[in-house]
């Protein structure tokens, strides 16, 4: 297999929807020799902030000089970066490898009677797969969607659970309340396991404690949130339990939560000492229960640097591994909050016109990126630090009145575009348009993202600001413009 016919594959199964449970991807796992029983997990679920807190964990297990999976949705840019192993995207090599080995145990499955495996499960089997083969000291491991069902769960007792903020999003496959939303993300939390939790509802917080009382797991929340927060173009500092100064090149207050979670997170694996819950997992796997059954995966032995059948554990052992983060000073940590990146949030691409981009697409997001333009001054409002005029560019999503709202005080003129391709979930540009009138905002469709960047640059002038914001995927399109389709850094180089 090519890595053009691998791509292609994948994509091909977006046909096979999203299937709620675990049989799927436990049947798949299983004929794959169960390689997520030898790996270690921080498993994070969320509705917003969960990729962020991601790569912030990345960037610390990275300073502590493990080799570190990072496995993220959707992409940016290109496809390679859901799958990462020490910060790089996963080669078109072992892509198109893994995608086969994949490939043959699904139609393995289809052939026994089975249902194929969905999309999301065939990239999370292939990202577990390489995580494996690269012999991971830890895996940073985001939901797709929820938490309870998501394909992700189907590892066992992560090192530490993270949830990060809630809001309603995918309300008619989670549930229309934030208590039915916490409930599904609560579903990460394994027993005897530890969780951190943070929500300003108060509500979803009993979830979370429900959850974890029901299955033993110790329940760990943030502490005191993040103080003197100051948030500029060039990044945010702040102050976290007891360290000053901290600094992201990361735009926003949200930030400072986010990088406070993955600090507390790490606070917590430090302070548990003994082998983590992930331990009784692998050593079932090392007593063969589950190794056999890779034999009818097909195609692993080929050279990518795992044989069918393999057993053991991989990376670092136990002890060592909590050693390794139970030892990270200070000022590692302060390196490695500094040396996190994150494409598609607050990311400024030019300063001529100031031109920024943000996967801001449900309501939660967008009000923090509206407090974010706030807080540096830009916006039709203008602030304490002088004002600028805006020019939003809006990748349309299905709640669009939910969406612009906090917009309308920020962006002075709004052209809309319906993102490209099967996954432009949005409303059509000239909905889009009418719905912010409607509003009271000014609004003009456009038919693709060149024009609409081309026509708000104009307008915003060598002075102005042009804010994209929508959809992921809408955002890549525009950060593919600027910057040529190069594949986006998730940690600064050394």
């Amino acid at each position: 297999m090519t890595y053009d016919e691998a791509v292609r594959y994948v994509r091909n199964t977006e046909r096979f929807g999203v299937k709620a449970g675990l049989g799927g991807i436990r049947g798949l796992m299983a004929r794959l020799g169960d390689p997520h029983l030898r790996l270690r997990f921080v498993h994070v679920a969320g509705t917003n902030g969960k990729g962020s807190t991601c790569s912030f964990l990345n960037s610390i297990f990275m300073e502590a000089g493990m080799t570190v999976g990072l496995y993220t949705s959707p992409y940016v840019c290109v496809f390679e970066e859901r799958i990462r192993v020490g910060g790089k995207a996963i080669g078109k090599g072992a892509l198109a490898g893994l995608t086969g080995a994949v490939k043959a145990a699904a139609e393995g499955m289809v052939a026994d009677g089975l249902s194929h495996p969905t999309e999301f499960e065939i990239i999370t089997a292939i990202g577990m797969l390489y995580y494996e083969m690269s012999a991971c000291d830890v895996v940073v491991l985001e939901t797709g969607l929820g938490g309870r069902l998501d394909a992700t769960n189907v590892i066992g007792a992560p090192e530490v659970a993270v949830i990060t903020g809630i809001s309603e999003d995918h309300t008619s496959i989670l549930g229309d309340t934030l208590e039915k939303i916490a409930y599904e993300k609560a579903g990460i939390i394994k027993e005897g396991g530890a969780a951190l939790a943070y929500a300003a509802d108060p509500g979803a917080m009993g979830v979370f404690a429900r959850a974890a009382s029901e299955k033993g797991a110790r329940l760990h929340g943030l502490g005191p949130p993040p103080e003197s927060v100051e948030v500029t173009l060039g990044g945010t500092s702040f102050d976290y339990m007891g360290m000053r100064g901290l600094r992201t090149s990361l735009i926003g207050a949200h930030q400072a939560l986010n990088a406070s979670l993955a600090l507390r997170a790490v606070q917590i694996m430090g302070g548990l000492g003994d082998p983590g819950p992930a331990e009784a997992g692998r050593r079932a796997a090392e007593a063969g229960g589950a190794v056999g059954r890779a034999a009818g995966a097909g195609g692993l032995g080929d050279g990518l640097g795992r044989g069918a059948g393999s057993g053991g554990k991989v990376g670092m052992p136990d002890r060592t591994f909590h050693e390794a983060v139970s030892g990270l000073d200070e000022g590692a940590m302060r390196k490695a909050i500094a040396k996190a990146r994150w494409p598609g949030r607050l990311e400024v691409l030019s300063e001529e016109p100031l031109t920024i981009i943000d996967g801001a697409h449900n309501k939660e997001s967008v009000e923090a990126l509206a407090s974010a333009m706030g807080a540096l001054g830009i916006g039709a409002g203008g602030g304490p630090k002088g004002g600028r005029k805006v020019i939003g560019v809006y990748g349309s999503t299905r709640d669009v009145r939910g969406v612009i709202g906090p917009m309308l005080d920020i962006c002075g003129h709004f052209y809309t575009i319906k993102p490209n391709g099967a996954r432009g979930l949005g409303v059509d540009a000239e909905s889009a348009s009418g719905a912010i009138r409607l509003m009271g905002g000014k609004a003009e469709p456009c038919a693709d993202v060149g024009q609409a960047v081309r026509l708000a640059t104009e307008r915003a002038g060598a002075d102005g600001c042009v804010l994209a914001f929508g959809s992921l995927y809408f955002i890549g399109e525009v950060r593919d413009m600027f910057t040529g389709g190069a594949e986006p850094e998730v940690v600064a180089p050394a």
